[in-house]
């Protein structure tokens, strides 16, 4: 048995499709745009990693951020994405910076809707079926609006799907090529982000079950089920390292651990809950179409014959590991709407299993037709809710952290007047790790994460300290900073730069 090669208007169809959502999303606007919008925070931090490793010569062994917290040393997925995206600045110039990274991540998106296009393709042997799971994952706004970010959610989730694909050709065409990428893959997923390896520990729990109940075609030997434990194992060993990098610089700029729904209390779990029910929900994915799929995919459980219980079994275990996942980061869900990429593969499997259960039943021409129709048209419905929602975040509606857009015309003006990207700044009215440094592209410390007081600065000033940056309103909010403000090198908007 083999996979058929594909052919032209297979890779045509495809092809159409992905530039046709890439105009539809406002794409060509939003690479060349500086982080902002939802979660700007984390888009930053990742960012200044990349910014790091261009102004310390692509030293691929110390993560850097700008914040100096730390010494500015920590990491947290395998930075493997930022070290190539800084390989590029640094040859093409800062000027592209924000539409490299963008751009990175969106070409990775690319790469796992082409691959589950395949796995489409194996499964219901009808391209237009094969399109539908691809749409409907490109078409969540979670995964539209990330995919074009440096936040690494979504790049994880495509090398996860990739590496699913080339296990399904080992299976299905025994060659070894093939085992070796998939194992390649799913260990970058793992690495990058170690919960997105929920739907590969599921497909390996089927693997497992296959060789003890001596299935037919899910045919593994001993020696290779031995080694799909390779990207778990690979996982928890970058894990250990990124855990011990950040301890012994007693930096804390990334989460590292969970955050269980027992660890808060009841008043906090209600305003989560709530935050879901109200805001994100509708952000992860278009409704009427999301219900839909859980509905096919409970149908494909409950009415699907004993001829793929293994299959059942594996979706069973990917609902619960996703389960799981959902309640120990449940904290997590109040602030971080990008926390859902990681539930989308259970959708995904729900989505394939029920239209294939589905259109198998429906052997009447007209009925299977009517199906395909209906879900094109919720398909339809979900693109265009999506990019609604492109816009809203990349237009004056969404952009309620527009503030910080004063410190990329504020970079050329210490330029001029002699500070240096070395030259350590503190921005005293910026609250998260690197926003405000990330765009000035400065080295230095802003008030997180311990806050600010008049020690601290003294502190500072024995670390480097030659500037502080800061706005009208901080002088009235924190008066101790009033005696190192004597000296006023620049004064831009409501901001105020002094030099010590």
């Amino acid at each position: 048995m083999s996979i058929e090669k594909l052919n032209r208007v297979d890779l045509g169809l495809f092809f159409i499709t992905i530039v046709v959502l890439f105009f539809i999303y406002t794409y060509p606007s939003v690479l060349p745009q500086h982080p902002k919008a939802v979660h700007q925070w984390r888009q930053c931090d990742g960012l200044s990693i990349t910014m790091m490793y261009v102004h310390n010569g692509l030293n691929p062994f110390q993560p850097e951020v700008h914040n100096r917290h730390g010494e500015g040393k920590t990491v947290a997925e395998f930075p493997i994405i930022y070290y190539v995206n800084a390989a590029i600045i640094t040859v093409i110039g800062v000027r592209h910076k924000d539409t490299v990274t963008r751009g990175m991540n969106l070409m990775i998106l690319y790469l796992g809707l082409f691959f589950l296009f395949r796995i489409g393709l194996i499964v219901f042997k009808n391209r237009l079926l094969a399109l539908m799971p691809v749409i409907f994952l490109h078409s969540c706004p979670i995964v539209a609006y990330y995919a074009a970010s440096s936040v690494p959610d979504v790049a994880a989730l495509s090398f996860v799907i990739t590496g699913i694909y080339f296990l399904i050709e080992y299976l299905i065409e025994r060659k070894e090529k093939s085992f070796w990428i998939a194992l390649f893959f799913t260990a970058l997923a793992g690495m990058i982000k170690s919960t997105i390896l929920i739907p590969y520990l599921a497909f390996s729990f089927v693997l497992l079950l296959a060789v003890i109940t001596q299935h037919e075609k899910l045919k593994v030997s001993f020696v290779k089920l031995l080694l799909l434990g390779v990207p778990i194992l690979a996982t928890l060993v970058w894990v250990t390292i990124a855990a011990r990098y950040n301890a012994a610089h007693e930096n804390i700029t990334f989460l590292l651990s969970i955050k269980p729904i027992w660890g808060i209390d009841r008043t906090y779990i209600d305003q989560i809950s709530e935050r879901i029910k109200e805001f994100w929900i509708s952000e992860y994915s278009y409704l009427p179409l999301m219900w839909t799929i859980f509905g096919l995919g409970f149908l494909f459980l409950i009415a699907g014959s004993k001829k793929v219980i293994l299959y059942k079994l594996g979706l069973i275990i990917l609902l619960l590991g996703s389960t799981a996942y959902f309640y120990l980061f449940f904290e997590q869900f109040y602030h971080h709407d990008y926390y859902a990429i990681e539930l989308l593969p259970l959708l995904i499997a729900f989505f394939i299993a029920g239209i294939w259960w589905l259109s198998a039943q429906l052997r009447i021409p007209v009925l299977k037709n009517t199906l395909i129709i209906g879900i094109s048209v919720l398909l339809i419905l979900n693109v265009l809710s999506t990019r609604k929602n492109m816009i809203r975040r990349y237009t004056v509606d969404g952009q309620w952290n527009a503030y910080y857009d004063i410190y990329l015309d504020l970079t050329p003006k210490l330029r001029a007047v002699g500070v240096e990207f070395t030259d350590k700044v503190l921005v005293s009215s910026d609250g998260s790790p690197n926003i405000s440094l990330y765009l000035l592209d400065q080295l230095g410390w802003t008030r997180f994460p311990y806050g600010l007081d008049a020690e601290m600065v003294e502190d500072y000033k024995k670390q480097g300290l030659k500037y502080i940056i800061t706005r009208e309103e901080d002088l009235v909010n924190r008066p101790f900073l009033e005696p190192y403000l004597s000296d006023e090198i620049i004064r831009y908007g409501n901001i105020r730069v002094y030099r010590l």
